[in-house]
């Protein structure tokens, strides 16, 4: 006889999140317990609906035929839950706005957006959300995302940005510091920072390219130190640590305040652009259409 009782909402949750990720282990991690606890719930899935979700091998699991059938309704109801979760009085709905962004791309470029923003519109309620992941909008609150490039989002509405550039620069001091501030070889003997950004690092120009549009191929790059965040990368550079390739949307403040420095013209141009992303359900949203709209005028 068919179940019909409905399965826990733990395990739907578990093999969600394992069809997402690919794998148990990042799958445990999105939830904050064990990749044990995730199996468990997966096969007590399993039990309930009377066939495998997925195929277990020593190398990991993979989604069966009747798996990829059954996450098309696990995420139609999933959606609906969270959806119907985030119902408000109809006012207070329509004064919030929540926009996700990229962590350094949030802090740097879209915060003091949105405090202009807020001084506009007092009563408008703006909500960011940094992060690294896509966003999802199926299961999440987010009447729009900033994006770079728009891989992810090819059935949302999308607004072209801007494409961003890398320069060189560097603190006042460290530059004054150097007997010939002017020759690009000098420069180039400082420590280089690097943003490492994991797949996504091929769409950011490299020191190598940088250098060689400048005119100057070195015979070995000054490797300086590395991180995954632009924003901690440029507070390096300030702390006089090396030289950068700064994106020019993220280093305005610095390069306004003097505590950074661009001395040469040349700049290189990122390999994607940025985008405004919003689903179908946003164009129903006074609030969030307005600040889109002006969002997308400002650069």
């Amino acid at each position: 006889m068919q179940n019909i009782s409905l399965p826990p909402m733990k395990s739907l949750l578990a093999f969600e999140a394992a069809v997402k990720r690919g794998n148990l282990t990042l799958a445990a991690a999105d939830l904050h317990v064990t990749p044990a606890a995730v199996s468990q719930q997966v096969r007590r899935l399993e039990q309930h609906i009377g066939f495998e979700l997925f195929q277990r091998s020593k190398s990991g699991v993979q989604i069966t035929v009747l798996g990829r059938q059954f996450n098309d309704y696990v995420n139609s109801a999933l959606a609906t839950l969270r959806s119907a979760q985030q119902i408000n009085p109809a006012i207070e709905n329509e004064r919030q706005v929540i926009v996700t962004a990229l962590p350094s791309f949030a802090s740097k470029w879209l915060m003091p957006k949105v405090l202009a923003w807020m001084d506009r519109h007092p009563q408008m309620q703006i909500a960011v959300q940094a992060q690294h992941e896509p966003e999802h909008f199926s299961q999440s609150s987010a009447h729009m995302c900033i994006s770079f490039g728009i891989d992810h989002y090819t059935s949302d509405n999308a607004i072209e940005l801007f494409t961003d550039q890398v320069t060189l620069v560097l603190n006042p001091h460290l530059l004054a510091s150097l007997p010939d501030p002017t020759h690009l070889n000098q420069l180039a003997t400082l420590p280089m920072i690097d943003v490492d950004w994991g797949q996504a690092g091929a769409f950011l120009p490299s020191w190598a390219e940088w250098l060689a549009a400048a005119g100057w191929v070195p015979c070995a790059l000054t490797h300086g130190p590395k991180f995954n965040l632009s924003s901690m990368a440029i507070d390096a550079a300030v702390s006089g640590k090396g030289i950068l390739l700064g994106q020019r949307s993220l280093i305005q403040a610095e390069l306004d305040a003097g505590s950074l420095i661009a001395p040469f013209d040349m700049s290189l141009a990122l390999k994607k652009s940025y985008y405004l992303v919003y689903p179908q359900a946003t164009l129903k949203h006074q609030s969030a259409m307005a600040f889109i709209d002006w969002l997308a005028g400002q650069k």
